[in-house]
């Protein structure tokens, strides 16, 4: 269980309410496996912070380390770990239009050079160091959406000012 907030007065309120429904519920927590007040939690591949969501290291390096694809396995084991931090990746399904071609049935395998960009291209995004933003519930919120042929994407973006938008949460389909 994960309990966070803006300010460390906010976090000890928010903790001790988690923590009165538990023993509401009759519910325990063990002590010896709960740490309080940490600056940085890893969780699931994601780091959090009182920034908001990063990308870890070790996720990270194993995409941009990773070698040119042989084959649709290798192709769809790496298409599976980018698409783990699709809501960090902006217009991702377009640009990957041409790795996931690759994926069809009736076709052949064959890396060409468009390939080979979309696979750069993506290394590069994974390696941003982009975060995605707590969501402010006092902020304005707008939903940016875009379709085409071969994918949709929405983001919601909370507003900040008249020009400045800051993405909360980012999605797509192929």
């Amino acid at each position: 269980m994960i309990v966070t907030e803006n300010t460390d007065e906010e976090h000890y309120q928010n903790l001790q309410s988690v923590l009165r429904r538990l023993q509401e519920y009759g519910l325990k927590a063990n002590l010896h496996k709960c740490r309080f007040f940490q600056p940085k939690v890893l969780f699931c591949g994601i780091s959090i912070t009182k920034d908001g969501l990063h990308k870890t290291e070790d996720k990270i390096q194993a995409v941009t380390e990773a070698p040119t694809r042989t084959n649709k396995t290798q192709l769809r084991s790496f298409l599976g770990l980018v698409n783990y931090y699709h809501k960090w990746l902006e217009n991702v399904a377009h640009i990957a239009k041409q790795l996931y071609d690759q994926l069809q049935d009736n076709k052949h395998f064959s890396w060409s050079a468009h390939c080979q960009e979309a696979f750069d291209k993506i290394k590069s995004m994974v390696a941003s160091d982009k975060l995605l933003m707590r969501y402010d519930p006092d902020l304005p919120l707008r939903l940016a959406t875009d379709a085409s042929p071969y994918g949709l994407g929405a983001q919601k973006r909370e507003m900040k000012g008249l020009l400045h938008m800051r993405p909360v949460r980012s999605t797509k389909q192929n």
